[in-house]
């Protein structure tokens, strides 16, 4: 601050006091003066930008005053002595003037003197109140809590307080000088709000600023400040953060936007219980507009004879309580009544006073309808589960542990519910069977199959029975479930054995009979049959015996084979009625008739012999009396490596082979002279033609028994195919093989599933492929039996087609054997004339149209011509015999 020295004259009475004296004053007074009036509102504009109070205030400056100088004794002494030395009264009055002169001169210069002491001490006090207005600006800019600086025109920070500093992370003498951008907040430039602010005098200019690094918000207010004359000399910023102010303005909008597009319908009502606000799902579900309905109490929705909570209640409850939530009905603008799910909650002001509630309701109405229909589905799935003629179980997929059954599975397996979920997939299998049983769990849980067949299952009593179960992997409440259904097929798998052991018994047959015819040595038939049983039945050993008639009764072992291991040197066996006399051996030569063990190892008859057999793996056996001319000669005992080995439909068979042996026997006995022997082999060839013929019976009756839609069709086909054999001229013996082809040409149809077979429905592409393979499976059983016909060709082409279209090997034309093309037209006319499951007979002239059709492309032609004149002129019909 810059000072310029002022010299006062004084007269010569003061120049004593201010003669050494040189008074000052500044030459910026009146600048100072007004830069001091001019802080109180700086101040104020920051306040009121800022939005606070103000502490520091400035005092006016106070008027001057005077203090007065005490008179110079001295002076009055000299003027008196002065007096008294003039000697005369001229000179006396001269003097009184002079005296007058001074002191009116002292006079006048006390007064400029005391004026002049009082201007000093005036521009002191001046001088420590800007000093102290200056110190309260200062405390005050540095006790601001929001960032503030001042800059110069070319945006240079001029002054800063202690918030800015802070904010900047710098001191207050690094900032001063420095552009503000490149402090805090920083930036490319100034700020457009600055620039603004400076162009237009000292309007307010806002911008907001964002910090990148944090994602601080600040309110920047920059005002210019101006002199009198209107030059700029600076400019002052302000920095408001505002980052939780937005971010609440942000929530606020977010909680306003949600209640809006909220699928609850949302009402607000007011502490007077009249409703203030709704949102759009509030007027879809009720029907009201929003100035239908603000401004009514809540009782608008309340439904009459509701014995719910009712709105005016829910007023009063959510006052005492808070609130509550629970179910109501409420009416709608159309008057309807609905059932809603009301959740309220009180709203209380900043002073804790309750200032009304807010309540969120939602529509039961699709909720309830889908616990309706969810409830309808369980019963019905629950009927079927428990209604359920197959068994189905649940089994936790990682702990094989079941979660539940229905009823069936439970009597299926003989445990209650309780029972069976303490129970895993491996307790309710053989132990046996567990590798297997698991294999098949983990294929299905994989989804690789559905169908794990004829799979053992243990029921609680240790009994087992054989079931198909079809299982899906499916998920409940996140866990893996494997949900498996039970079809008990022990009575099928029964039939299907049955019918597998006696179609093994008729190979047996068929093949020991062919032997029979060529045998000349009784030693040789025997051993030849007791091989022939084994390798083509797969029995575990076989042999033949026969009764002596000597004191003790004894058996004598003629031929055996399979594993034999010396047993029958330890049996010891006799046809008495002993102990070594009752086993199967023993009775059937006894009684005559077939004897059969399922269970060597629980027959008490067995005892003598169970360890020995049961070593040697026999499990069950069978013994079938050698019956030759009323004369039991022995026995056939077989044996097996299972239990029920022996069906009763395969007893019988056996028996035949047994008798056709006891007839080799005997036949070869008989050649001692050559009549005798020629007479017996003629009776032999018939019984052989007779026993052939009859195994053929036995097995188109076997085929026919497991599928009685078609019982008598074979013998239909045989009749009416000889008819047209007759017909084109064919006789002797080649229509006699036509005949027993006919008779068995559907003898595949054994390893067809018996389902397929009665289904009334129609057949999947699988499962038509299963039943076309009848005609090679047919093939295949007899291709080993030596016929004198082509009865194995008969029944392997029997579907093949002239132009090819037939299975199974497609032949064509010529390559169809005559008896084959026969057979085809006779089986297609009665299968057409013939009831079947999945329809009724179609009639004759529909069959007859039928090959007629085909005629030359399908079927031979002389063949059709043939059975179209046997019906038509010859009066051809089925015997009544054969339905």
């Amino acid at each position: 601050m810059m000072w310029e020295a002022c010299p006062i004259v004084y007269g010569p009475v003061l120049s004593s006091l201010v003669a050494a004296s040189r008074l000052v004053r500044p030459s910026t007074i009146r600048r100072r003066n007004n830069n001091a009036r001019r802080h109180p509102r700086f101040l104020c504009r920051i306040f009121a930008s800022m939005s606070r109070k103000c502490l520091p205030s400035h005092r006016e400056a106070r008027g001057c005053s005077t203090a007065s100088v005490a008179s110079t004794s001295g002076g009055e002494a000299a003027m008196t002595g002065a007096r008294q030395s003039i000697p005369d009264v001229g000179m006396t009055e001269a003097l009184e003037r002079r005296i007058a002169q001074l002191e009116a001169a002292l006079a006048e210069q006390d007064s400029s003197r005391q004026s002049l002491l009082a201007m000093l001490a005036d521009l002191q006090e001046s001088r420590q109140q800007i000093e102290q207005a200056r110190k309260e600006w200062t405390a005050a800019f540095d006790a601001l809590h929001d960032p503030v600086f001042l800059h110069d025109r070319d945006h240079r920070i001029l002054r800063a307080n202690r918030a800015y500093a802070a904010r900047a992370k710098m001191a207050i003498g690094d900032i001063l000088g420095k552009p503000y951008w490149e402090v805090f907040p920083k930036g490319a430039g100034p700020m457009a709000s600055c620039l603004k602010a400076m162009q237009e005098a000292e309007e307010e200019e806002k911008e907001e600023v964002t910090i990148p690094a944090t994602g601080e918000v600040f309110l920047s207010r920059s005002f210019a400040v101006h002199d009198e004359q209107g030059a700029y000399q600076y400019s002052v910023h302000v920095l408001e953060d505002v980052t939780e102010k937005r971010r609440a303005e942000a929530e606020r909008s977010l909680l306003s936007e949600a209640i809006r597009q909220a699928a609850e319908a949302i009402a607000v009502v007011n502490a007077a219980g009249r409703i203030s606000y709704i949102n759009p799902a509030f007027s879809r579900l009720f029907g009201y507009l929003p100035e239908e309905i603000i401004g009514e109490f809540t009782t608008i929705l309340a439904a009459p004879g509701d014995e719910t909570v009712q709105p005016d209640e829910a007023f009063h409850i959510v006052q005492e309580q808070g609130g509550f939530q629970g179910e109501a009905l409420r009416r709608t603008k159309d008057g309807a009544v609905i059932p809603v799910y009301v959740n309220v909650a009180a709203i209380y002001g900043a002073g804790g006073g309750f200032e009304g509630f807010v309540t969120a309701i939602t529509d039961l109405r699709p909720i309830k309808e889908a616990q309706r229909k969810l409830a309808e589905s369980e019963e019905m799935f629950r009927n079927i589960f428990e209604g359920a003629l197959d068994g189905i179980l649940l089994a936790d997929a990682e702990t094989r542990k079941f979660h539940t059954g229905n009823p069936m599975i439970c009597r299926m397996l003989g445990y209650s519910p309780e029972e069976l979920t303490r129970l895993g997939v491996p307790d309710i299998h053989p132990e046996r069977d567990l590798p297997h049983v698991a294999e098949q769990f983990e294929r299905q849980l994989r989804g690789e199959i559905q169908l794990a067949a004829d799979i053992p299952v243990r029921r609680k009593d240790g009994s087992v029975f054989y079931a198909d179960i079809k299982s899906s992997p499916v998920r409940l409440g996140g866990r893996a479930y494997l949900l498996g259904v039970f079809r008990d097929v022990s009575e099928r798998r029964q039939m299907e054995m049955a019918l597998y052991r006696s179609n093994r018994a008729l190979r047996v047959l068929s093949a020991c009979n062919e032997t029979l015819i060529y045998a000349d040595e009784e030693g040789k038939l025997l051993q030849d049959m007791c091989g022939l049983i084994v390798e083509m039945g797969g029995y575990r050993l076989v042999w033949i015996g026969f009764a002596q008639n000597d004191e003790a009764k004894t058996i004598r072992p003629a031929a055996q084979a399979g594993v034999e291991e010396g047993y029958l040197e330890s049996l010891q066996l006799t046809w008495a009625d002993a102990e070594r006399g009752r086993g199967p051996t023993g009775r059937a030569i006894r009684s005559g008739e077939p004897e059969v063990s399922q269970n060597i190892g629980a027959d008490p008859a067995y005892k003598p012999w169970r360890k020995e057999a049961m070593a040697r793996g026999y499990v069950s056996s069978a013994a079938f009396p050698l019956l030759a001319d009323g004369k039991v000669l022995g026995a056939l005992s077989i044996y097996s490596l299972e239990e029920d080995a022996f069906h009763p439909e395969e007893v019988t068979l056996l028996q035949e082979l047994a008798d056709d042996i006891a007839f080799g026997i005997h036949t070869l006995r008989l050649r001692t002279s050559r009549e005798h022997l020629q007479q017996e082999n003629l009776l032999a060839a018939g019984q052989l033609r007779d026993a052939l013929l009859g195994t053929i019976g036995a097995v188109a009756l076997t085929v026919e028994k497991r599928d009685p839609y078609t019982a008598g069709h074979q013998q239909r086909v045989a009749h009416l195919a000889v008819a047209i054999a007759g017909e084109l001229g064919i006789g002797g013996e080649q229509i006699e093989g036509i005949r027993l082809g006919a008779l068995i040409h559907d003898i595949g149809k054994i390893y067809v599933p018996a389902e397929f077979l009665s289904r009334s429905g129609k057949l999947t592409a699988a499962e038509f492929e299963v039943i076309k393979m009848h005609a090679q499976v047919g093939y295949d059983i007899i291709k080993d039996v030596r016929f004198p016909w082509p009865v194995g060709e008969m029944v392997l082409q029997h579907h093949e087609r002239l132009d090819g279209s037939g299975y199974p090997q497609g032949l064509k034309g010529e390559a169809i054997v005559i008896e084959a093309r026969i057979l085809a037209v006779a089986d297609v006319v009665e299968a057409i004339t013939s009831h079947r499951p999945y329809r009724p007979a179609l009639g004759l002239d529909v069959a007859l149209q039928a090959i007629a059709d085909g005629r030359g492309s399908f079927y031979d032609a002389d063949v059709v011509d043939a059975c179209v004149r046997l019906f038509r002129e010859c009066g051809f019909v089925f015997h009544a015999s054969e339905s």
